[in-house]
């Protein structure tokens, strides 16, 4: 081993130390101002000598003893133990480096583990691949040298990561360097990689609503072979993915030409994209006509989102426009979204929000495959004090086509007009009453029982138009209101 007894400035680096009957690193006395970095100390002071003579002098795989401690610095060095006893001495005994370090704050980079010697039974003490050893050391350490013990240069070992520290991150401890003799060249510098060849078609391209399409990205290409996601946006605010299947399904309610996209990226972070074109075609319905109310909910307790469950016994027909109406207190702006329990989706068609937190919003969708007794119609909002949510049945309608909100406090509310529409057929107007009286409405609209709860009311009303038009939604009530008319085609 090495044994320093009243040296000063003693700078111990880089050394293989095994199997010594006392320390295998012994600073002692009035040594004092050394350095001990990037060495192995292993199964030190813990076996007998020679044939069988017992030791009883000082213990540790590295011993800092006597004066020593306070201008010791001891870090980056390997320590391992086949069997239970010292591993260190820094003024006290340690039987773990991690005690030590606890203890001490030395060795805030020390390892214990096995150096994976080639064969110390034969003498051979050189690291073996996979040692913790190797590109671990401190190439900054004073004393450090730019060869190993058998004049072999410090090599970066390919593979290993270099968690050493200094100009070299890649210095291996103690005596030996693993692969020594020459740095290997770099590795060859790996090909560039390409983005992906997107393709998508789509099945089928037209129909009468509903229609149930699947698009199809099977056919896209990565030319180095990664791995591809698949993102889908169907072009009516349905987005599915990223997903790693190749296909998507999607059901189409409303009329419309739909371009549906593709994003195709690969493991490296590269895309393209691609595009295809579905064309619906409204379905041939009876005249536009009110069905009638699905459903009512309210709550005064501060919520996230809200629900509806389908009371009718008929449920709502396949193909109809259900109409919901959400009146909020104590809100903010934010996104509104809303699905039944089919998974169609309802967009907002109308939305208004005051200076004191009250929100009137209308979302609509169509029942692609119609809805069935006690299922549900949810809408999630911003957090809210309060809300009331009503669901209404068209039929021969399927989109929303102009719009006009309105605030205000007087007796007379009125949504204002909406601009002139294509060919409206079926106009819902709807009033938020906050602390006031249930709304009258004016002449010309169907008005639709309010849905009071306390001195809050959700009035609707509609109208079935002949043709193009500007409509605006008005009538009396008190209070604090929020008014929208919505013309649907």
């Amino acid at each position: 081993g090495i044994d320093d007894l009243n040296v000063t400035g003693g700078r111990l680096i880089g050394n293989t130390i095994y199997h010594n009957c006392t320390s295998g690193i012994n600073v002692e006395g009035t040594s004092g101002n050394y350095l001990v970095e990037n060495n192995i100390a292993v199964d030190n002071a813990v076996y007998p000598a020679y044939k069988g003579i017992s030791c009883s002098r000082r213990a540790g795989n590295i011993g800092i003893w006597d004066s020593a401690p306070s201008s010791t610095t001891v870090n980056s060095n390997l320590v391992s133990l086949s069997k239970s006893g010292t591993m260190y001495v820094f003024g006290s005994s340690f039987s773990t480096l991690a005690t030590m370090r606890a203890a001490t704050h030395q060795e805030q980079s020390g390892l214990q583990a096995d150096p994976q010697f080639a064969g110390a039974g034969s003498g051979n003490f050189q690291l073996t691949a996979g040692s913790a050893a190797i590109d671990s050391a401190d190439s900054a350490a004073s004393g450090e040298q730019d060869a190993d013990v058998l004049g072999h240069s410090r090599v970066d070992t390919v593979g290993t990561p270099n968690t050493g520290s200094g100009p070299r991150a890649f210095d291996d401890r103690g005596a030996y360097e693993f692969g020594g003799g020459g740095t290997p060249p770099p590795p060859p510098p790996p090909p560039p990689n390409n983005p992906p060849v997107a393709r998508l078609s789509v099945s089928p391209a037209s129909g009468t609503a509903p229609v149930v399409v699947t698009a199809n990205a099977s056919s896209s290409t990565d030319p180095e072979g990664q791995p591809l996601s698949y993102r889908f946006d169907f072009g009516d605010g349905i987005v599915a993915g990223p997903q790693s299947s190749a296909t998507a399904t999607h059901t189409y309610g409303a009329a419309g030409n739909y371009q549906v996209s593709l994003t195709a990226t690969d493991s490296g972070g590269l895309s393209s994209s691609a595009t295809a074109s579905v064309n619906i075609a409204r379905p041939a319905t009876a005249p536009v006509k009110y069905i009638g109310q699905i459903a009512t909910n309210y709550s005064t307790n501060r919520h996230t989102s809200g629900s509806v469950t389908v009371w009718r016994t008929g449920g709502v027909t396949a193909g109809n426009l259900m109409v919901v109406t959400a009146s909020l207190t104590g809100t903010t702006a934010g996104t509104v979204s809303g699905t039944d329990g089919a998974g169609d989706a309802l967009t907002v068609a109308s939305d208004i929000l005051d200076a004191t937190g009250h929100r009137l919003i209308v979302l609509s969708g169509v029942a692609s495959t119609g809805l069935a007794p006690n299922q549900t119609v949810t809408v999630s909002f911003p957090s809210a004090a309060t809300y009331r949510i009503t669901a209404d049945e068209v039929q021969g309608a399927s989109v929303p086509d102009a719009h006009a909100e309105a605030a205000g406090t007087s007796t007379a509310f009125s949504s204002g007009p909406t601009g002139t529409t294509t060919a409206a057929d079926f106009v819902f107007s709807t009033v938020g009453a906050y602390s006031g009286s249930a709304p009258a409405w004016t002449a010309g609209w169907g008005a639709l029982s309010s849905y009071a709860v306390g001195a809050d009311y959700l009035g609707r009303a509609y109208q079935v138009s002949s043709g193009p038009g500007g409509f605006t939604g008005s009538g009396t009530t008190s209070g604090s209101w929020l008014a929208a008319t919505v013309a649907f085609r």
